[in-house]
């Protein structure tokens, strides 16, 4: 028998002594992935490359296994601890690599850790993570690209990976050489990265040349070190990237929103161009799958990226996709029809479990179709199949909540369901999950 499983996921957040009669603030989701319903139109690309630049949600994987980013750039600044709005990111320390002087240059490598990850409007959200930043500006007195100091960068990543041994690593160097430069150090360095298992992404540089005659966008090549040119709102390369056999992937690079740290008031509405967003988005995408298979190696988390990239005239185009969603809206087919919504339809996602406690009982409610559900025989689905209630456990995963179900039909094909559980957890979290007999 083959079967399909999705779940519909809910989060329940209860505080004694507020609310109910036993106290409770409850929150939820609608499905196991994430939905930002306006993080942009370059988010939202990364679901569907056929998407309008006027389509702004984005739906993305959740995954519990942490990765580790080491952010070759500049520091990274937290405004009013603006990154702690995001709960899963953890900036875990800040390493100058060469001498520092004077205050921190923080522009750079702020935009990129929140395109990355921002509570906003970043594309990893749903994945834990622990940032080492490798900052190569560590004066203005430098200038040019920082790329002087990146091998000492390289090295130090080397080290400390070796030394605090930690979470399946991806390295980010959006940055790159202003003139034609090849620096065979870099090259070994970023190869001895990825030979030790770390994911190393770095940009193609906006010069709008060879990519092969630049540092170290020229090092693509290498399997498992992926180098990311940029594309506009038509998935066309756009003039100023570099272009070549080095480049393994395209993702969008224009107007895509970040945090500009000298405006922080404003939040993630800052737009930014060019390579270096570019490579932000396909860092994440790795973190993404370096989370959902952990054990896999660099060439492998590269060629499962490029395997699922879209096809377009320039080259391979970044996609996040979500198993078995037609609308791109997070919510997989099956329970969109199971919970009668269109899963044709973006606009359209179903209306949320709704959370409530009744002393040491969590009851969860929500309509199904009847067409589906079978209401003479609990958790059962009419042609075969079964639905019910999973409550993550202290170790995190999902086990059958079990309760006592109820139905009242509603007319027009609905039934309500109720589901009581008895629960004493001072926090809990629950999903519904469906499944098809096919």
């Amino acid at each position: 028998m083959n079967a399909r499983s999705t779940h519909l996921g809910g989060m329940m957040a209860l505080l004694a002594g507020f609310g109910l009669s036993t106290g409770a603030v409850l929150s939820q989701e609608i499905s196991p992935q994430g939905w930002n319903p306006n993080a942009g139109w370059a988010p939202a690309r990364l679901n569907d490359a056929i998407s309008s630049p006027q389509t702004v949600s984005y739906a993305f994987p959740e995954s519990p296994t942490k990765v580790r980013l080491y952010l070759i750039d500049t520091a990274v600044a937290n405004p009013n601890n603006w990154f702690g709005g995001n709960p899963k990111l953890t900036i875990a320390s800040q390493e100058n690599i060469g001498i520092s002087i004077g205050p921190p240059i923080v522009d750079h490598g702020t935009k990129i850790l929140s395109i990355i990850a921002g509570p906003e409007a970043g594309i990893a959200t749903g994945v834990p993570i622990e940032v080492v930043v490798m900052n190569i500006f560590p004066t203005s007195l430098l200038g040019g690209s920082g790329v002087v100091l990146l091998e000492a960068a390289l090295d130090e990543i080397y080290w400390h990976q070796r030394t605090y041994p930690g979470p399946p690593a991806v390295v980010c160097a959006a940055i790159g050489s202003d003139f034609p430069f090849l620096d065979l150090g870099v090259k070994e360095a970023m190869e001895r990265l990825v030979d030790e298992g770390m994911v190393v992404v770095t940009g193609a540089g906006n010069q709008g040349g060879n990519a092969a005659n630049y540092t170290p966008s020229s090092f693509g090549p290498k399997n498992g070190l992926i180098c990311a040119g940029a594309t506009d709102t038509n998935n066309v390369r756009v003039s100023w990237t570099n272009f070549g056999t080095p480049i393994d992937i395209y993702a969008p690079g224009v107007n895509v929103r970040a945090l500009d740290p000298a405006n922080p008031s404003a939040g993630q509405s800052y737009l930014m161009s060019g390579s270096s967003a570019s490579t932000a988005l396909v860092t994440a995408a790795a973190i993404i799958e370096r989370s959902i298979n952990p054990k896999l190696s660099p060439v492998q988390i590269e060629a499962n990226l490029k395997a699922r990239a879209a096809t377009a005239a320039v080259g391979p185009i970044l996609q996040i996709p979500i198993p078995e969603d037609l609308d791109y809206d997070g919510v997989p087919n099956e329970i969109e029809s199971f919970m009668m919504s269109d899963p044709t339809d973006r606009s359209k996602r179903p209306t949320p479990l709704a959370l409530t406690r009744e002393g040491t009982t969590t009851v969860i409610s929500f309509d199904a179709w009847d067409g589906l559900l079978n209401t003479s025989t609990p958790f059962t689905l009419i042609g075969g199949g079964y639905w019910r209630i999973l409550r993550e456990s202290s170790t995190a995963s999902w086990l059958d909540a079990g309760g006592t179900v109820e139905t009242v039909p509603l007319g027009g094909g609905k039934v309500r369901v109720t589901v009581r559980i008895v629960d004493t957890a001072p926090i809990s979290s629950y999903r519904l999950e469906v499944e098809f007999d096919d």
